[in-house]
């Protein structure tokens, strides 16, 4: 077996998936049958929050206020602002009263490398590949995280702000994309729709994160699976 130490991530490339079909992981905050009555509030810290150089994690800010992203050990905050090119900041500082409605995070000890078959040409293609791989590896449900480096054609992203969400679309954009596949805790962890997964987009050229609508990846993206 060769083992490839790389940074942020510890990368092992092997012939077969390791069959460990959950990682540890963690939920704070508002649980998602209370996110009506919540949303307004704060109900976790973000310096709360448990990071390492591999977690994985997502959840919008204390009243809706950003977006949150946690990625390569730090918090990736978003929210509108017009005098920043795209009308959103990005920031990883934050005050110590700073937090949100909810987060939830999956931390994995190493990323394996996972061929793609077909195209990742939408959030459901990613769902199929993902529920493709997993269930390779003889899991039935899984908890894992993943992460996806390559060129979207395009991408659809929005951010929660107050007083309104700010969105925009990418063509032809370096992004990293990050989510956690949940088909054994659906609700516990967001779980957009019909699918298994909760995807938000690194856009590292442009120093912000935020939640992916819609996105199609050009060929030659490169998979991760958590384990």
């Amino acid at each position: 077996m060769m083992v490839l130490a790389t940074l942020p991530f510890i990368l092992q490339s092997v012939p077969a998936l390791a069959a460990n079909c959950e990682v540890a992981s963690a939920t704070y905050g508002a649980a998602r049958a209370e996110l009506a009555e919540k949303r307004s509030g704060t109900w976790v810290l973000l310096q709360d929050i448990a990071l390492s150089s591999n977690t994985v994690g997502y959840g919008p800010g204390g009243g809706m206020a950003f977006e949150a992203t946690f990625y390569d050990g730090k918090a990736w905050l978003a929210q509108a602002d017009t005098t920043q090119a795209g009308g959103v900041l990005g920031r990883h500082d934050f005050a110590a009263d700073e937090g949100n409605v909810f987060a939830v995070t999956a931390t994995p000890e190493i990323w394996q490398s996972v061929p793609v078959m077909g195209n990742l040409d939408s959030l459901a293609a990613i769902d199929a590949a993902l529920a493709s791989a997993i269930s390779g590896m003889g899991c039935e449900q899984a908890l894992l995280p993943f992460r996806i480096e390559g060129t979207a054609r395009t991408v659809s992203w929005s951010a929660e702000s107050k007083p309104t969400a700010v969105k925009g679309e990418f063509t032809g954009e370096p992004v990293v994309l990050v989510g956690i596949y949940s088909s054994a805790n659906r609700n516990g962890f967001f779980a957009v729709g019909e699918m298994n997964i909760h995807v938000h987009g690194i856009f590292v050229q442009r120093k912000f994160a935020g939640h992916i609508g819609a996105v199609d990846m050009l060929p030659g993206a490169k998979l991760f699976i958590g384990q």
